[in-house]
């Protein structure tokens, strides 16, 4: 069974229509401009050229009508070529078959040229000297209305070997290798103007390897490592040049140590991940590099102990969290280290009143007025 193929120009309008069987073109092909007039159709048999092509003006009119026999062009069309054959009259470089917009026919020989402006695809072996030596090689290349080149592919025993894309002046932009039909090797994308904005690795039609995307500027703004398609290794994401955050992957999944890092290189955050997930130690520092905060984490979120810290180096705050909620003995401090209050926890709230200390140690006396009278129990509420 034949299977259906569509292509599309950038902006999303139709470009061919075509079928494959068993890998190669098999039955019609339509090739469209960029404005979605048709240019061309041709009849494939098992790869090969077989039947009527026919060119087409941007009024629709056929221009050019040639029809070949497995991959040949004939000098006539099939159900002539018996009586042609047989006389003695008709020169081997007889033209082919042509005709003007109005539809009248006239013989005329195949000019490259011509072909190559008013079709949307031709086939030319003569830009690849392997290709010229190789008849198995095959070329489509595909021209938009002002008869400018717009992309070539490069087929061998009619699997795709290369692709390429190219920009206003004919230059080569974009260019896809392929092996067995899959992409195999690096793939660099570029923008309208030419500037490079994408490297990527292929190998047996899945990323492999490094994978680079640029600015406009021609800087590196993530960089990341592939594994048979998946994210595998560090990914480096990019702020004017700098680093900004290193990532680990593994599997497609993040696995590791990510680092985050201000403006001069400074590290702002460290945190661990396991399975697409927070697991371990989770450090954040100030704009001088100081400890701020040190948690951790159980499968995204806070478990075991949690310590915050002044500038100045001095703990802040001491608390033990489970599965997410404060639970036990909470410390606060003063910036000196003296201590300023401590509180039980149960279940994310205060189990007791908290008692707040001033900085010569002694209890403030609101919250002592307050432990003269009866507690409100282990569960009461949280406010003092």
């Amino acid at each position: 069974m034949a299977e259906e193929r569509v292509e599309h120009f950038k902006g999303g309008i139709l470009r061919e229509q075509y079928q494959l069987k068993d890998g190669e073109r098999h039955g019609e092909t339509k090739a469209y401009d960029e404005q979605g007039n048709l240019k061309k159709t041709a009849q494939y048999q098992n790869g090969e050229l077989h039947g009527e092509t026919v060119q087409y003006d941007e009024s629709g009119q056929p221009t050019k009508r040639t029809y070949f026999q497995k991959g040949n062009a004939q000098d006539s069309p099939p159900e002539e070529a018996s009586a042609d054959s047989s006389s003695d009259d008709s020169p081997q470089s007889a033209g082919l078959q042509t005709y003007d917009p109005t539809g009248s026919s006239s013989e005329s020989q195949t000019d490259p040229q011509t072909e190559a402006s008013s079709g949307l695809q031709t086939y030319d072996q003569g830009e690849n000297a392997d290709a010229a030596s190789d008849e198995s090689v095959e070329q489509i290349i595909t021209y938009n209305a002002s008869g400018q080149k717009t992309r070539k592919v490069t087929m061998k025993d009619g699997k795709v070997e290369e692709t390429v894309e190219y920009g206003p002046g004919e230059e080569a932009r974009n260019r896809v290798q392929f092996k067995d039909g899959k992409v195999d090797g690096e793939v660099i994308t570029r923008d309208e103007s030419g500037k490079i904005r994408e490297r990527t690795n292929f190998k047996e039609g899945k990323v492999e390897g490094r994978t680079i995307k640029y600015d406009e500027n021609g800087q590196a703004t993530i960089a990341m490592d592939f594994k048979e398609g998946e994210l595998d290794g560090e990914v480096t994401i990019y702020a004017n040049g700098r680093v900004q955050t290193r990532k680990m992957f593994k599997k497609g999944k993040q696995h590791g140590t990510m680092t985050s890092y201000d403006e001069t290189g400074q590290v702002t955050i460290v945190m661990n991940y396991a399975n697409d997930k927070l697991n371990g130690e989770h450090l954040a520092y100030g704009n001088k590099g100081e400890l701020l905060r040190q948690v951790y984490y159980r499968d995204d979120v806070l478990h075991g102990e949690s310590k915050e810290y002044y500038p100045n180096g001095q703990v802040r705050e001491v608390a033990t969290y489970n599965n997410g909620m404060k639970e036990g003995n909470v410390v606060q401090y003063y910036p000196s280290g003296k201590l300023m209050e401590e509180a039980e926890y149960h279940e994310g709230k205060e189990a007791e009143k908290s008692t707040r200390y001033d900085y010569k140690g002694r209890v403030q006396k609101d919250d002592e007025d307050k432990k003269k009278t009866s507690l409100l129990g282990k569960f009461g509420k949280s406010e003092a």
